[in-house]
């Protein structure tokens, strides 16, 4: 799944994010994220890198239920864009839900080649 993400979404890892507080803003920009995502609760401070500890709380950036962390900017946008329901639901399986429910390998080839037919019937 992980492979998948990065593959479809310009190498972004999938747990990648915004988190507060940020070594790569500064309070102007900290404020903002705060305005604009108000449920965003502060990761510790001494935490070097947020990928991995959203990742080690199965906190999934486009699970509205979690929060740690949201989609970076244009991600958001382009993941809810570009992807049909049933991928979106592949995908949260993968990186929110309950860890037995992942999708099996049988079943990402069985979705993706349904959306690639999908794009390709649309395209003719």
């Amino acid at each position: 799944a992980v492979a998948i993400f990065k593959l479809l979404c310009g190498n972004t890892h999938p747990y990648q994010g915004i988190t507060l507080p940020s070594k790569h803003i500064n309070a102007r920009a900290h404020d903002a994220i705060k305005r604009t995502y108000p449920h965003l609760v502060d990761i510790p401070a001494h935490i070097d890198n947020p990928t991995t500890y959203c990742m080690l709380h199965r906190a999934w950036p486009y699970d509205s239920n979690q929060r740690l962390c949201v989609p970076p900017e244009p991600m958001q946008e382009y993941y809810y864009a570009l992807f049909p329901y049933a991928i979106r639901h592949f995908f949260h399986r993968a990186f929110s839900g309950d860890p037995h429910q992942r999708p099996t390998p049988a079943e990402w080839v069985e979705v993706l080649d349904r959306w690639l037919e999908t794009i390709s019937n649309n395209a003719e």
